[in-house]
């Protein structure tokens, strides 16, 4: 990533503080660390960029499935913040799993595994 970019980035998270009610209670400051701050403008296109790192890092490892026409499908596709996964093997879902979980941990994001719906897998050719 260009270094311009990651200062921008960087500054935009520095110094940023949040604090709480919780009942009658409201808690001290506290720097943030990660996530994105809803309501700033600049947040939509922070978060489009990490869905966007994380969509072409999952492409880079395996061609989706071939149609019978002969044309390959992409391997991943991205909806706001819902991401879909296809791949012809195991092995090749794994690789793309792994390069998500690298470019994640990059961008300090986390995967909620709870709130996965599905791992549909068909077959037995890891081939």
């Amino acid at each position: 990533m260009d270094g311009h970019i990651q200062k921008i980035s960087s500054s935009y998270l520095d110094g940023i503080q949040l604090r709480f009610t919780v009942g009658d209670q409201l808690t001290r400051w506290q720097k943030l660390e990660k996530g994105i701050v809803t309501g700033f403008t600049v947040s939509v296109v922070l978060f489009i960029m990490g869905m966007n790192l994380l969509i072409n890092a999952a492409q880079r490892e395996t061609r989706g499935p071939k149609t019978e026409s002969g044309i390959y499908l992409p391997s991943s596709r991205g909806f706001m913040d819902d991401l879909t996964l296809t791949s012809t093997t195991h092995i090749r879902s794994r690789w793309m799993l792994t390069a998500l979980t690298d470019v994640a941990l990059w961008e300090r994001m986390e995967f909620k595994t709870a709130n996965s719906r599905s791992d549909h897998q068909e077959g037995a050719d890891d081939r």
